[in-house]
């Protein structure tokens, strides 16, 4: 995306977030979709997720890898082109996840926010990252 000329849209999908430092820190995210062909599907265009740059803020992305099926048991590698990332959580199941599974796991907590276990005392940087097939990894960016 880094290389991407940003008014060059058409084949993109995904997320396009907003991000408001105050009073709450929370980040809005409305869906992209491609405006090429009504034929297209999720499955056919670069996603793309655009978070804004606020010094000082972290951006945490949470990565599935939702194919359950025997003929899908490859892990999906991620890399980031032009910094790192600081992979501060992952996780497998044995059974087929997706996002709102992913979501409920990350509320399921007294607290109500940010249940999955994550690292933040000496997590790893990397360029790289291995998502599991049925898991997911969480990872943050300044």
């Amino acid at each position: 995306f880094l290389l991407q000329d940003p008014a060059n849209k058409k084949d993109r999908c995904g997320y396009e977030c907003d991000f408001k430092p105050k009073p709450n820190m929370d980040s809005k995210c409305t869906k992209i979709n491609p405006t090429v062909s009504n034929t297209k599907s999720d499955f056919e265009c670069q996603h793309v997720l655009m978070e804004p740059l606020e010094p000082g803020y972290w951006a945490e992305i949470v990565l599935i890898n939702n194919h359950w099926a025997e003929w899908q048991t490859a892990a999906h590698p991620i890399h980031k082109h032009g910094g790192w990332y600081w992979v501060v959580g992952g996780g497998m199941y044995n059974h087929p996840i997706n996002r709102n599974f992913i979501i409920e796991q990350d509320q399921k907590c007294k607290g109500g926010k940010h249940c999955l276990p994550r690292n933040f005392t000496s997590p790893p940087a990397k360029d790289t990252i291995q998502v599991p097939t049925r898991g997911y990894v969480i990872i943050r960016t300044p």
